[in-house]
C-alpha cells in the first residue's frame, strides 16, 4: 500500500514521518511548512533510513530533528531519488543470504587452500556462513534501522528467518564435521 513520506518544518525543528493521509498530519501538527512529500510503497524503510541518517540531530525523546540547510537539502534529495531507495525490510533476508553464500564459499575455498579435506572445509564454510544469519537474527536487519524507528514486530519475521537459516547452517556444519571425524 502506497503511503506518503514527509519532511515538515515547525520553527527551527524538522520532522520526518509517513502517513496515509497528509491532510490529517497538517491538521494535527500544524506545520509552518511541508517541505517535501513523496509517495512510496516502502514507507517504513524509507522513514527509518532517513531517521537513522540524521539520528545525531534528533531532539532526545522526540520525533523532531534540528537540521541545518545542507541536511535539509540532502534529505530532500534522498526523498527525490528512486535510485537510492533503501531496500525493504523483507529484502534484508536476501542480503543476509547472499552474504552467507559469499562468506561460506570463500571460507571453504580458503580452507581447501590450507589443505583441509573437503568435508572439513565445507563444514567450516557452513559454520562461517551462519554469521550473517545470526546477525540478522539479533538485529532484524542490515540496513541500520533503529528498533524504535520501525513498527513493533516488523523485524520479527526477518529474525525468525535468520534464526532458521543460521541454525540450519550450524547443523549442516556439525553434521559434516561429524562425518569428517568418522572418516578419519
Amino acid at each position: 500500500m502506497a503511503r506518503v513520506i514527509y519532511l515538515l518544518r515547525n520553527g527551527d525543528l524538522y520532522r520526518i514521518g509517513h502517513t496515509d493521509d497528509i491532510e490529517k498530519v497538517k491538521k494535527k501538527l500544524k506545520p509552518d511548512e511541508i517541505i517535501k512529500t513523496v509517495e512510496t510503497t516502502e514507507p517504513f524503510s524509507v522513514e527509518a533510513r532517513l531517521i537513522a541518517k540524521y539520528k545525531t540531530c534528533r531532539i532526545p525523546e522526540t520525533v523532531y530533528f534540528r537540521l541545518n540547510t545542507q541536511q535539509v537539502n540532502e534529505c530532500i534529495n534522498q526523498m527525490n531519488t528512486n535510485i537510492n531507495q533503501p531496500v525493504s525490510l523483507k529484502e534484508e533476508v536476501g542480503i543476509g543470504f547472499k552474504g552467507a553464500l559469499i562468506l561460506g564459499l570463500t571460507s571453504t575455498l580458503v580452507s581447501i587452500l590450507f589443505k583441509a579435506n573437503l568435508a572439513h572445509a565445507t563444514s567450516i564454510g557452513f559454520g562461517l556462513s551462519s554469521i550473517p544469519m545470526w546477525v540478522l537474527f539479533l538485529t532484524g536487519s542490515f540496513g541500520g534501522y533503529d528498533a524504535e524507528d520501525v513498527p513493533a514486530f516488523s523485524t520479527w519475521s526477518n529474525r525468525f528467518k535468520g534464526l532458521l537459516f543460521a541454525s540450519s547452517f550450524v547443523s549442516i556444519a556439525y553434521t559434516l564435521e561429524s562425518v569428517n571425524r568418522l572418516i578419519k
